[in-house]
């Protein structure tokens, strides 16, 4: 059997991750650092782990599985590394993924009313 790092996500494996007693993370071969976490709760959010240049460990979060899907949370992950690559530290990048998390919720707000 594979290890899991060696998994490329798909939705099916997103759906059927099932919540244990602690929260763990599936990693996704394909996008390197995209984590799907999921909670004791059966939550599940999309998170993407990097190094900023002080070396130090970051992790940024991407909202929730299913609202966000896979190839959104691979297009948001794309788009953190190549923000950190040009050297934005991680509160920029936490509140740009904040501020268009917030957008999404208000236009879904204005489509469903």
């Amino acid at each position: 059997m594979p290890k899991q790092s060696d998994k490329v996500l798909t939705d099916t494996i997103c759906r059927k991750a099932k919540p244990a007693e602690a929260r763990y993370s599936v990693p996704d071969a394909k996008t390197p650092g995209l984590e799907l976490r999921v909670m004791p709760t059966g939550s599940k959010t999309w998170t993407f782990r990097y190094r900023a240049k002080s070396g130090q460990q970051r992790r940024v979060s991407f909202g929730a599985y299913p609202a966000k899907t896979l190839k959104a949370a691979r297009d948001e992950a794309a788009k953190t590394k190549g923000q950190v690559g040009v050297g934005m530290c991680s509160a920029i990048v936490s509140a740009a993924h904040a501020a268009s998390w917030v957008a999404g919720r208000i236009e879904r707000a204005r489509e469903s009313a």
